[in-house]
């Protein structure tokens, strides 16, 4: 067995490891960049009383920002007892840790709540426009899932993905006037995390999401962290959808005929992974074709998609440029999507695509068939130091 995978409980005796240990690995790891969230995905709900022990050491280590601000918010763990029987896997899992170099930038989902969507305290859910239309669309994405129509519910997120793309026209069209510096400033990263199975494949669901939304995605660690990199408002969407259309996938992949048949063949493995890829090529299709309709419809006037989101857009700055054709308002929406790759490339130099390819022809069939329904119920739980970007 080579070093590099070697754990670290191979090199210490675990008898005379002591909470504080553990305690100050966390702390290494919050040093590195790890936020709250980042830990309880690796070691799993059973960490909250390791979490609090910890908390209360690290904020003097951490210079001000939002790591450091994420850490002051753990609160006390309803079950204070320490599980003895994780001491080992723990130990491993956080001697894995490295370093994550967006944590200048990175958006908690505790401070997110805690700021608004807009970043500036005191900022409220009901005069907050893009919260209103992240509740449209989350109300949206929930009646695709719970139909029984098939078209009605392909209509229904295709609909969520044009009302978001209507909005964030709107809103590039409000920032015309900045320039690369300025709009480079209103990017963020926030995390988000895919439980495995299947980790590579998930993600490649997610990396279709982001590219139809002007967010670069990144999987950070191989466990399931990924770092998505573009404006607030993107990034939000892009994890909210991620998680709908991945309880759809599930249940799909639960369900279908095929999926069945391959687990009497015994071929269920690669079945899946076929069914993961060629589901999430076909939604980049669709996500895609959503925005090209938007973009089409968007006009001076207002447009059928916008429509839904003109009550909560007035509250956005006038100032910008007017939306006359489908060429200027995908200028303006590449100007966000190329201020996030250039941030991108500033944070993570080395880069890579990760490339993946499918095996089982039925899987792939099942899967793009599975993309244009929605009749869905699933339901979804949850460092190699090369960063990889996500490519569908």
């Amino acid at each position: 067995m080579s070093h590099s995978r070697r754990r670290m409980s191979d090199f210490v005796d675990t008898s005379t490891v002591t909470w504080n240990h553990l305690a100050h690995l966390v702390g290494a790891a919050a040093i590195a960049g790890w936020l709250p969230d980042d830990i309880r995905h690796i070691l799993g709900p059973r960490c909250e009383a390791l979490l609090h022990r910890a908390a209360s050491l690290i904020p003097s280590s951490l210079p001000p920002g939002p790591v450091r601000t994420a850490w002051l918010q753990v609160s006390p763990p309803a079950d204070p007892s320490l599980p003895r029987e994780e001491l080992t896997s723990w130990l491993d899992q956080l001697g894995r840790c490295g370093r994550f170099a967006d944590a200048p930038i990175v958006s908690p989902a505790d401070v997110s709540a805690a700021t608004g969507a807009s970043g500036h305290r005191g900022s409220g859910r009901d005069s907050d426009p893009q919260d209103k239309i992240r509740r449209k669309v989350e109300a949206l994405l929930r009646k695709a899932e719970s139909t029984e129509y098939e078209e009605e519910a392909q209509a229904l997120v295709a609909r969520a993905q044009a009302l978001q793309q209507a909005h964030r026209l709107h809103v590039a069209g409000s920032e015309a006037h900045l320039s690369a510096e300025e709009l480079g400033k209103r990017i963020i990263s926030q995390r988000a995390y895919v439980h495995g199975p299947y980790i590579n494949h998930k993600c490649v669901l997610l990396s279709a999401i982001a590219n139809a939304n002007g967010v670069c995605a990144l999987l950070m660690d191989p466990r399931g962290i990924v770092v998505l990199i573009g404006t607030p408002e993107d990034t939000a969407h892009v994890a909210d959808l991620f998680a709908s259309l991945s309880r759809q996938c599930e249940y799909f992949l639960e369900y279908s005929p095929g999926a069945r048949q391959a687990k009497q063949q015994r071929r269920t493995a690669p079945y899946r992974r076929s069914f993961r890829l060629s589901f999430a090529q076909r939604i980049a299709q669709l996500l895609q074709e959503a925005n090209t309709t938007a973009a089409e419809d968007d006009t001076v006037g207002g447009t059928a998609a916008a429509s839904d989101s003109a009550a909560v857009s007035t509250a956005q700055p006038a100032t910008g440029a007017a939306i006359n054709s489908p060429s200027s308002a995908v200028e303006l929406l590449n100007r966000r999507a190329e201020a996030a790759e250039l941030v991108t490339d500033q944070i993570f130099p080395g880069r890579r695509n990760m490339q993946m390819s499918s095996t089982d022809a039925h899987g792939y069939a099942d899967g793009a068939k599975a993309a244009e329904r929605s009749h869905l119920r699933g339901d979804s739980a949850g460092v190699e130091t090369g960063r990889r970007a996500l490519t569908a």
